[in-house]
């Protein structure tokens, strides 16, 4: 799958930091991995004049995160609480 959106090497950005970045929390959305999931990638270089082989897929590294749902309100109860 190929997001170009993110990782154009066709643009100017892309081409001149030679880095492409993916936003952690979009993976889950773009890629359908869920959370602890490894996250593989393989690349490839691109020019005018040819294209490179696919590098090898990655079998480690890093996983899918998610982000923490909201906190519910705090809520105290007569039992859970003490005066001393």
């Amino acid at each position: 799958m190929e997001h170009k959106r993110y990782c154009n090497g066709a643009t100017a950005k892309i081409m001149k930091k030679r880095t492409c970045l993916i936003p952690m929390l979009r993976i889950p959305e773009l890629t359908g991995l869920k959370p602890h999931d490894l996250i593989q990638a393989k690349v490839r270089a691109i020019n005018r004049n040819c294209q490179g082989d696919f590098s090898p897929t990655n079998d480690e590294g890093q996983k899918v995160v998610a982000c923490p749902a909201r906190m519910t309100s705090v809520m105290a109860h007569k039992k859970d609480v003490t005066r001393s």
